[in-house]
């Protein structure tokens, strides 16, 4: 059963009225939801305090104010994700949602806004690319396999992966090239060092 909602009017200084009702609590953020409004009269103002209160004791609320990134933040842990998903998750949300969405609030988040995030997203996946093409800019480390090492190259790899996990050039969970990507990018590199 829907709480029975709360509110007031009181006279500003400048001879308006406000009309404050509290009309319980943003399931995400647990912060009270206050709805506010003005009105020149305190007749008016006993019309707009109305609505609200017959909304509220209806068990009718206003939607959250809560952002995307809190949103986010509030899934992740509850999310049934295995811990690679969850790895992968987490860093497309710190690295590209949360940079372009995180401070909107869920309820103003339309169409348009999410088109043009995606037709960034195709371009490149880093939001602060300048149009150059996307393996020059990447953080992946030179993986120059050495034909004389005792290792064999898929160990040589591994262990240049994870020099760059722990320099923090890389992040766990950052997407890695493709073979095609890669040898165009090596490819890309000796071109400049034969230059």
């Amino acid at each position: 059963m829907p709480r029975a909602a709360k509110g007031y009017i009181e006279q500003l200084p400048s001879g308006s009225f406000r009309v404050t009702v509290y009309v319980g609590t943003d399931p995400l953020t647990g912060r009270a939801i206050r709805l506010k409004a003005t009105a020149k009269t305190e007749q008016q103002a006993r019309i707009v305090l109305g609505r609200p209160l017959k909304d509220a004791s209806e068990g009718r609320t206003p939607e959250s104010a809560a952002t995307v990134a809190t949103l986010l933040e509030e899934y992740a842990l509850v999310a049934p994700w295995d811990v690679s998903t969850r790895q992968t998750n987490e860093g497309f949300i710190r690295r590209t949602i949360k940079p372009a969405l995180g401070h909107i609030e869920v309820r103003k988040v339309r169409g348009p806004i999410l088109d043009q995030l995606y037709a960034r997203l195709k371009r490149c996946g880093d939001l602060s690319c300048t149009g150059r093409p996307f393996i020059e800019h990447r953080n992946i480390p030179a993986l120059v396999i050495k034909a004389r090492e005792r290792r064999p190259a898929s160990q040589q790899v591994a262990d240049m992966l994870a020099e760059a996990i722990r320099s923090g050039r890389l992040a766990p969970g950052d997407e890695l090239p493709s073979i095609a990507e890669l040898s165009s990018s090596q490819a890309h590199r000796l071109r400049s060092l034969a230059v």
